[in-house]
């Protein structure tokens, strides 16, 4: 696997989230992706440069990056940011499962190769935004700064409540519960 693990000392630093769509046919992110995340913080390429460069620039470089990205448009950027301190997670969407899985395997930050957007993408996506959340409240609460830990809580449990039907929902409503007492 390629280095780059998250700089987890400086999750609670971050000041935002940052959510990137890349591909050259999908224009505008599906209306249950902006139920998730405010469709203000989305920003679409249809080309890989300046998608890369945008990643690079000030920024975003105090916010974590959410890349869905086509496979083809992946596999050309995910190798160019995937060191980047900022660059938190890719998730590709392609028709070609196995030969985008060939090459994503290399990248720590590649959380999975899907075929579903929605049913697929969407739900990891939910919980992956969730527990970044929670990282940054327990950053918080080390820090004695117990208010912004319940709030950055409550927005996980906000995020994550997309995918309640899931098996571990309860146990991380539970989790998140006994943090904030």
């Amino acid at each position: 696997m390629a280095s780059g693990n998250n700089d987890q000392n400086n999750l609670s630093e971050w000041t935002d989230l940052k959510f990137i769509w890349l591909d050259t046919f999908v224009r505008v992110a599906r209306l249950k992706f902006t139920e998730l995340i405010d469709p203000e913080k989305w920003t679409f390429f249809d080309k890989e440069d300046a998608c890369i460069a945008y990643i690079q620039s000030a920024e975003c470089k105090t916010k974590p990056v959410f890349l869905v990205s086509s496979g083809r448009l992946g596999q050309y950027v995910v190798p160019k940011v995937h060191d980047l301190p900022q660059f938190y997670a890719a998730y590709i969407h392609c028709a070609d499962i196995e030969r985008n899985t060939v090459w994503s395997q290399t990248y720590n930050k590649v959380k999975g190769v899907y075929y579903d957007d929605e049913k697929e993408i969407f739900p990891k996506l939910a919980k992956d935004v969730s527990e970044l959340y929670v990282n940054m409240g327990d950053k918080y609460l080390a820090a004695n700064k117990r208010p912004l830990a319940i709030s950055c809580y409550c927005t996980a449990l906000e995020k994550r409540d997309f995918v309640k039907d899931d098996p571990s929902f309860q146990p991380f409503v539970d989790r998140l519960t006994y943090k904030m007492k």
